[in-house]
Parts: C-alpha cells; structure tokens; sequence
C-alpha cells in the first residue's frame, strides 16, 4: 500500500461543504487516514482517493463521495442522502445502508458484521460482489518524524545568519492596496 500522499488524522475527522479534497499532483490519490476515532463524510464533499479509518466507524451522509476506496475496522452507516464510495469497500463491522442514490458501494464489498438495507435488494445497494467473512484492517504504517534541524539540500550549504534579524511589517508590499 502506498501512503506518499496522504492526510493522517489522529483522532475523529469529519468533512465536509462542499470541499474537493485533491492531490496537487492530479495523477495521484488524496487519501485520508483516520488513525482511532470515527470518520464523518456529509454535505456535498469529494475526496479524489481512498479512505482509511484504523480504528473506529464511518458515515456517509449528503451526497459526499469517496472516488476510492473505504476501508473501516468498525461500521459504516448512511441512514440519508446520497453519499457513496466509487471503489470498493471493507469494513470490520456492520454495514447500514439507507438514502437516496443506489448504489452505495459501486465496487466490492467485504464487511465482517451484518448488513442491513433500508429496502430492496442488497445487490442495489452494492455494484460488486458482496462477501461477509471476517475482516482483518491492516495497522497503520510506521509514523517517521523528520528532524528539519540538519537538513541540507543537495547542492546547498548551511550558512550562519550574522548581525541583527528584524522583521518589520511593511504595508509596501505589492499585494497591498
């Protein structure tokens, strides 16, 4: 599993609006992960890559959108709306499904709990496979802290600032009126 580019959230998370989460390089994923708490996606939010909560539930509500993956040791739950995950889902424990637009899931779903559908089908609700088998999420990667204190570029050199710093606010900057 590639994690390059990634938002590492250590407690719950929700988001929302109507924000476009995005990579700055279009080519790759913007992908979330929520190391223990719970993950709330409403309103009208996209998140362009996939979604990792470690340790805890998700819920979809609004018409927020996952363009990747859903992967969640706990539940997840849309009880409204219109929300959905354009790849495929895992999940740890029970899947609830309620709302508006079908389907939930357009890819597979793997859940190791239950799942329970508002109405219908549950082959509307999921455009894959639906499997129920126990579930094992995969740890979260290793956290590396990098020390900025050293660091030199390549090509560069540090040099040892001499004389006074003083930094003064100026309203000549060209951005100012």
């Amino acid at each position: 599993m590639d994690f390059d580019d990634i938002i590492l959230s250590e407690g719950a998370w929700t988001f929302g609006g109507n924000t476009d989460l995005a990579a700055a390089d279009a080519s790759r994923p913007a992908d979330v992960m929520v190391n223990t708490g719970d993950f709330v996606c409403n309103a009208s939010g996209t998140i362009r890559g996939s979604v990792y909560v470690k340790n805890g539930n998700a819920t979809l509500t609004g018409s927020c959108k996952i363009e990747g993956n859903l992967e969640v040791s706990g539940n997840l739950i849309r009880t409204s709306g219109s929300g959905r995950v354009l790849g495929n889902a895992v999940e740890g424990g029970t899947v609830s499904f309620g709302g508006g637009t079908l389907p939930v899931i357009q890819g597979s779903l793997t859940h190791g709990g239950t799942l329970t559908v508002a109405y219908g089908n549950k082959s509307t609700w999921v455009g894959g496979a639906i499997n129920q088998t126990p579930v094992t999420i995969v740890p979260p990667p290793p956290w590396r802290d990098l020390s900025l204190a050293s660091f030199v570029a390549a090509g560069f050199e540090q040099q040892t600032w001499q004389g006074a710093c003083n930094i003064e606010y100026s309203t000549a900057h060209p951005s100012r009126p």
